[in-house]
Parts: C-alpha cells; sequence; structure tokens
C-alpha cells in the first residue's frame, strides 16, 4: 500500500511513543536518495534520516577522484546543501549512530535515543574488505570510505610518504601519486607485487 496510507492494522502506540513515519538508517547516498525520492514523489508524513557520520549525505566516487586530487570542493559531492534537510521537513540526525533493532517492537536503539518507526529502511551501505597483509605489517594502514579517510590520504601523498594500494583502487591512487607526489607500492591479492623478485619494498 502506499506509505503513509491508513489500515486497520496500524499499531496501537501510547501518545508519548508516537512512532516516526519512516526511519533511515544509514545517511549516504543511498539514504539521502531515499529521502529525496520521498519528498519528490509527494510523500508528507515524517522522515528521519539517521546517519553516524558528522556530514550530510554525499556521494563517494569523489573521495577517490577530484576530492582527493584537490580538483573539487567537498560540498560537490554532497547530495544536497545542508538546508535542504530542514527546507524538505526531513530531520537529520548526525553523529548519531544505530546500535540495535527490535523489529518486534519496531524500535531502533541509537547513541541518541530510541526511535520508534512504522517504515524502515536500512541503507547502511558496505565497509571495506579488510587487507591482513597491510595491517600485521605494523605500519599505518587506511581504507578508502569517507571524507575523513580521503584527507588522511591525501595528507600522506602531501608529507611524501609511501602510500600501499591493493588492486581495485589502483588507478585512482597512482593518478594522485602522480599529482600529489609520494611512493605507491602495489598489492595484488594480499601480496607486494613482484615482491620476489623486486623486493617488499620496491616502489611502482
Amino acid at each position: 500500500r502506499p506509505l503513509g496510507a491508513g489500515s486497520a492494522e496500524r499499531r496501537a502506540y501510547p501518545p508519548e511513543e508516537e512512532p516516526v513515519s519512516i526511519v533511515i538508517i544509514g545517511a549516504g547516498l543511498a539514504g539521502g536518495t531515499a529521502a529525496t525520492e520521498l519528498r519528490e514523489q509527494g510523500y508528507d508524513g515524517q522522515v528521519v534520516l539517521v546517519g553516524a557520520e558528522e556530514h550530510p549525505p554525499y556521494e563517494r566516487p569523489p573521495l577517490s577522484k577530484g576530492y582527493l586530487l584537490g580538483n573539487d570542493s567537498l560540498e560537490d559531492a554532497f547530495v544536497h546543501p545542508l538546508g535542504w534537510y530542514a527546507e524538505h521537513d526531513v530531520d537529520l540526525r548526525l553523529g548519531v549512530e544505530a546500535t540495535g533493532l527490535d523489529t518486534d517492537a519496531h524500535v531502533v536503539t541509537t547513541s541518541g535515543g530510541d526511535l520508534t518507526y512504522e517504515r524502515l529502511l536500512l541503507a547502511t551501505g558496505a565497509e571495506p574488505r579488510r587487507l591482513a597483509v597491510a595491517e600485521d605489517s605494523g605500519v599505518p594502514t587506511a581504507y578508502l570510505r569517507t571524507i575523513e579517510d580521503s584527507d588522511r590520504l591525501k595528507d600522506a601523498f602531501a608529507a611524501g610518504g609511501r602510500v600501499f594500494a591493493d588492486e581495485a583502487h589502483l588507478h585512482r591512487v597512482a593518478q594522485a601519486r602522480a599529482e600529489l607526489g609520494g611512493a605507491l607500492a602495489l598489492a595484488l591479492g594480499g601480496q607486494l607485487l613482484a615482491g620476489g623478485h623486486l623486493g617488499r619494498d620496491a616502489d611502482l
């Protein structure tokens, strides 16, 4: 049935626990786009968008492209300016982590308190695969997923340090290395490429 439509099966809640119409967990691109579509399609019920990061919803590809290279501003990556959410009556709760879910009671536990809901959308996204060979080496290891990750990588290049990149990000990191400086070592399938011939500290 359409979102917000009435139903004889609607749960009865005490007045102090009247449920939020829709709660979206995950204030990334998927969560931000979902909130946008709800408003653009005419849904006028309550929408709460919860995100663990301190930034409003943004696209992640620029973090390894234009933003990392310094060619694009951070604002270019945002789905909307921060003011859009208040203007469209989307309750954006940043820096709030979802820690539990009770689907029977329709309650999400968060670091900012419990939220009751009628409809729930989980849009938390994925975490990067951990690279054990890098973490076990004892050297600082970064994963490129958030704005802060991109900033740390940019600082590492600016400092002229050596960066160890996995095969999935080789092209983008190599481009950043060429523009921002720093040495690059390539990991392929968890092992340093040509390590047996060039040595584990070979620069590529």
